[in-house]
């Protein structure tokens, strides 16, 4: 994406942003989304809208995963279609395009969140099941934290932000929801997920 020497003024430039973001004075952002396009940043400001003519039926729904997969199905507190991870967490990528905002939207729909990462396992997990230059996640540029609220590691940011593709929020892409599994149940619950995973 970027040539070495135009790495190295992007990388202070996102570490002043997130020094600007997390200062004692300044407020996270909360409304609207900062992108970097084609060597210019900006920040922009979107209403999230109803798209509830998005919202496919469940026959419409494709699993990405086939059900001989042992990682997809009910049977380890998911609903079908949505890919298991440790026995604890369900994630789910729509096929269904839609910006930033549609996706989050949807995701909420779905009583889920968009998904956030917490450790290099969990992403690896994501990247080998999704293709991220096709979907949302829940990684706001220049934000401390997730869409769902949890705080970006920024260990874990740093070792993973040139492998995950920035693009302006009106974009059309997927996106990929996260819930917490309930194998108890069969299905998945919405979880705050501020506890560790």
């Amino acid at each position: 994406m970027f040539s070495n020497s135009a790495k190295y003024p992007f990388v202070l430039f996102l570490l002043f942003t997130f020094l600007v973001v997390l200062g004692d004075s300044a407020e996270p952002l909360k409304e609207g989304i900062l992108y970097y396009s084609r060597g210019h940043m900006g920040l922009e400001k979107q209403p999230v809208n109803s798209i509830n003519e998005l919202v496919p039926n469940d026959d419409e729904r494709k699993p990405l995963l086939d059900g001989s997969n042992e990682n997809n199905g009910s049977d380890h507190g998911c609903f079908e279609g949505w890919i298991n991870y440790r026995n604890d967490l369900c994630f789910y990528g729509s096929q269904i395009a839609g910006s930033f905002f549609e996706g989050r939207e949807q995701c909420g729909l779905l009583n889920a969140n968009f998904t956030s990462v917490h450790s290099l396992r969990e992403f690896k997990f994501i990247t080998d099941n999704f293709d991220l230059k096709e979907y949302w996640i829940g990684l706001v540029y220049g934000s401390p934290t997730f869409e769902d609220g949890t705080q970006v590691d920024q260990e874990v940011f740093w070792q993973i932000a040139d492998r995950v593709p920035w693009a302006h929020p009106s974009t059309l892409k997927g996106y990929i929801c996260k819930a917490v599994a309930d194998a108890d149940a069969g299905v998945f619950e919405y979880k705050d997920f501020d506890e560790d995973i």
